[in-house]
């Protein structure tokens, strides 16, 4: 929020540019922040400092867990059907966006959601990393521990990057990664 909380964000706007210009605007405030891109960043150490294997190590691995989140999905349930599904940052309304639109489909159509295509892509790069699978379907790492993701994020839902957070959580799950 823009100064005090109680006060309603369209008044501190106003009070904000007249402040910094001398003139109160009088019209109507249309746009009250920026674009926001919500991301997941992942280590991308081949090891941990305690020699432990980091499947997010590999590049592969990094660009088919991108696969298993299904950003319509987010878009829908989670945003309320508000934003746009995004795979890079740039935003489909601005036009470096159609600048550089054979680019951005390229990578829409890669990241596509594609359970199929990542579960190929991680299971042939798990194995060459040693790890296996156990009786419940789930990764096993070289040393016989699980793979598991933790998110790190805010832990109030109505935070965007928690209910992003959760989103991939619940989803990675359904695919058999044990994440938190």
């Amino acid at each position: 929020h823009l100064g005090d909380p109680r006060t309603p964000l369209v008044d501190s706007v106003r009070a904000l540019v007249e402040e910094r210009t001398g003139k109160r605007p009088c019209g109507p405030v249309r746009l009250l922040t920026n674009f926001r891109h919500f991301g997941l960043l992942m280590n991308p150490n081949a090891t941990f400092t305690d020699g432990r294997v980091n499947p997010f190590g590999v590049a592969k691995i990094r660009e088919a867990v991108n696969m298993l989140v299904d950003r319509e999905y987010v878009k829908q349930e989670i945003f309320g059907g508000l934003g746009a599904a995004k795979y890079s940052t740039m935003v489909g309304v601005f036009p470096d966006y159609a600048r550089y639109i054979e680019v951005n489909r390229a990578l829409e159509a890669k990241y596509a959601f594609n359970i199929e295509k990542a579960k190929g892509i991680i299971d042939a790069e798990m194995t060459t990393l040693g790890a296996t699978k156990n009786a419940d379907g789930k990764w096993l790492l070289p040393d016989g521990k699980p793979w598991k993701i933790t998110f790190m994020s805010g832990t109030v839902l109505s935070n965007h990057d928690a209910r992003n957070a959760a989103a991939a959580v619940q989803q990675w799950k359904k695919f058999g990664i044990d994440a938190e």
